[in-house]
C-alpha cells in the first residue's frame, strides 16, 4: 500500500473490503459448464484431455449447482447452442479441450467427425446476453478470440495466433490452477478466470524454459470486447500494467470477477447487488488510470467515496 501512496483512510477502506466474511444466501444464478472434448488422435493426448476434463469436473462439483455437459461432436455442439437460445441470460462456460488447425484462412477445433470453425461457433453463440466464458486450450486457437469477443464475454486462447501449431501445454496448467489455493492471487477466497489464466500461462512458459526449449505458445485473454486480447506478461501480479494503443479499457477487470467456484462474498449478494458492486469496481479501476490527470485531493475524494459505498454494500 505504501508503494501506491494511499492515505490511511483509503488503506482502511481497502482492508475492510478484503476482510468481508461470507454470509451465504442467494445463489449466483443458473450456471452451465460445457466440456467440449475434441478428437485426441493419440492415446497420450486422450489421457491429457481426460485429466483436464477431470479437473474441471472436480471444480464444478465443488461449486455446486452447475449443469455439466460433455460434448464430443459438431452436431451435439450446434444442438446445445440451439437450446441455449432460450437461456441466453444464464451464465455459460465453454471449455474446448483438444487440438486446433489453421489453413491460413480458417481456424477450426477438431471434433469427432466434422470440425467446428471460429465463425461457426461465433454464429451459434450470437445473441447471448448472459456472462459467457469460452476457453480454447488447443493449438491454432488465436483466431477464435476476435471471432468470439464481445460484451459480457471472457475469451481465453492457448495461442495468440493460428500460426502457433505445436501441441499446447496451457490447458493442463490452466485446469490445474483452478483448484490450487496459491492461484488465488488477490486472496479473495476463489480462483478467477484471470488468475487461472495468469498462473497457467506463467507455468506454461516455465515448463518450456526448464527444458530449454523455445516457447511456442502464448496465451491470450480478452474481456473488454475489443477482440485483441492481452498476454500474461502484460500483468504484474494480477493487475494489468499496459493498455492498448487504441485506449480501450484494459483486459482483466471482468475476468477477475468470473470464477467457476464463486467467492464467499459473491454468494452473499443478490443479482442487483452484484451489478452495483461491479459498477463500483469498474469506476475504481478507471480512477487508477486517472491519478496523474486529476488533482490529488479530487482523486482521493472520488476514490474514498466509491470505496465507502462498496464497503457499505459488501458489509450490509
Amino acid at each position: 500500500m505504501e508503494r501506491l501512496g494511499m492515505k490511511p483512510f483509503v488503506i482502511g477502506c481497502v482492508m475492510l473490503l478484503c476482510a468481508v466474511s461470507a454470509r451465504g444466501s442467494e445463489p449466483v444464478g443458473p450456471r452451465r459448464l460445457w466440456l467440449v472434448l475434441g478428437a485426441p488422435g493419440e492415446e497420450r493426448f486422450a489421457r491429457d484431455f481426460a485429466e483436464q476434463a477431470g479437473a474441471w469436473k472436480k471444480e464444478a462439483g465443488r461449486a455446486g449447482g452447475i449443469e455439466l455437459r460433455e460434448i464430443r461432436d459438431r452436431v451435439a455442439l450446434e444442438a446445445a447452442c440451439g437450446e441455449d437460445r432460450s437461456l441466453r441470460a444464464d451464465e455459460l462456460w465453454m471449455v474446448l479441450i483438444g487440438h486446433g488447425t489453421f489453413d491460413g484462412r480458417v481456424a477450426k477445433f477438431n471434433l469427432e467427425g466434422p470440425d467446428v470453425s471460429a465463425e461457426d461457433l461465433a454464429g451459434w453463440l450470437s445473441g447471448r446476453t448472459g456472462p459467457t466464458v469460452v476457453i480454447h486450450t488447443g493449438e491454432c486457437g488465436g483466431p477464435f478470440l476476435p471471432a468470439l469477443s464481445g460484451k459480457n464475454r471472457v475469451v481465453v486462447t492457448a495461442t495468440q495466433s493460428g500460426a502457433e501449431v505445436v501441441v499446447t501445454r496451457f490447458g493442463g496448467h490452466f485446469a490445474a490452477a483452478l483448484g490450487e489455493p496459491l492461484s488465488d492471487l488477490n486472496r479473495d477466497g476463489t480462483v478467477s478466470v484471470l488468475e487461472a489464466f495468469l498462473v497457467g500461462a506463467r507455468r506454461t512458459v516455465e515448463s518450456y524454459e526448464q527444458q530449454r526449449r523455445l516457447v511456442s505458445e502464448h496465451a491470450l485473454i480478452d474481456d473488454n470486447g475489443d477482440g485483441k486480447g492481452t498476454r500474461a506478461d502484460w500483468f504484474e501480479g494480477w493487475r494489468g500494467t499496459r493498455k492498448s494503443a487504441e485506449g480501450a479499457p484494459a483486459d482483466g477487470v471482468a475476468s477477475a470477477r468470473m470464477a467457476l467456484v464463486p467467492a464467499p462474498s459473491d454468494r452473499a449478494l443478490t443479482k442487483e447487488q452484484r451489478g452495483r458492486r461491479d459498477r463500483l469496481e469498474d469506476e475504481i479501476e478507471a480512477l487508477r488510470g486517472l491519478r496523474e490527470k486529476m488533482g490529488e485531493k479530487e482523486w482521493y475524494e472520488q476514490l474514498e467515496a466509491r470505496l465507502l459505498e462498496l464497503g457499505k454494500l459488501l458489509g450490509s
